[in-house]
């Protein structure tokens, strides 16, 4: 709740119906929460191909480093996340997002954004963002985030940033 100083020490005070992040943002805290959420995944699954220190790091993390230091195993465990995160719903999570993303440019930028990170190098997220989606497309018109994506970029209306992110997702799927 939100904190309020009475002498000394501080109080928890919930405010009745009013959240507090939300008020402080002028009611529109769940797009920050959104945002968070979004950056956090596509953060957690960013490593590379390119990046060995940082994937050995990461294996020393998930303990499957085998004894000579393979990068290969350290790497296993970056596409395990990668996994599980599209096996977890992701994609299903984003052609829900979709819509909501095109109204709110933060959004969508962090949602193509976890959507590029997880497909590099990851054959099932891949697969998962050709596969059809009954409630992708909205009002039951079923499509997948590859359409969904491709559409965004031939938007005469879509602007540079959106474009490219668009435009850098494509890439990895071929």
């Amino acid at each position: 709740g939100v904190l309020a100083e009475k002498g000394t020490r501080s109080v928890g005070v919930q405010e009745q119906g009013r959240h507090p992040k939300r008020t402080a943002l002028g009611g529109r805290g769940y797009v920050l929460e959104i945002v968070s959420a979004l950056s956090l995944l596509k953060h957690l699954v960013y490593y590379g191909k390119d990046d060995a220190g940082a994937v050995a790091s990461l294996g020393d993390e998930c303990g499957t480093r085998d004894s000579a230091g393979n990068v290969a195993a350290s790497r296993r465990c970056l596409f395990t996340v990668r996994e599980a995160v599209v096996r977890a719903g992701l994609m299903d999570t984003a052609a829900a997002l979709w819509r909501f993303a095109l109204t709110e440019e933060a959004v969508l930028h962090e949602l193509l954004g976890l959507l590029t990170n997880v497909a590099y190098d990851c054959e099932l997220a891949k697969t998962a963002m050709v596969e059809i989606r009954p409630e992708a497309g909205g009002a039951g018109v079923p499509t997948s985030v590859m359409a969904l994506v491709m559409k965004l970029c031939t938007r005469p209306s879509v602007d540079t940033p959106a474009f490219a992110l668009g435009m850098a997702l494509l890439q990895t799927l071929v």
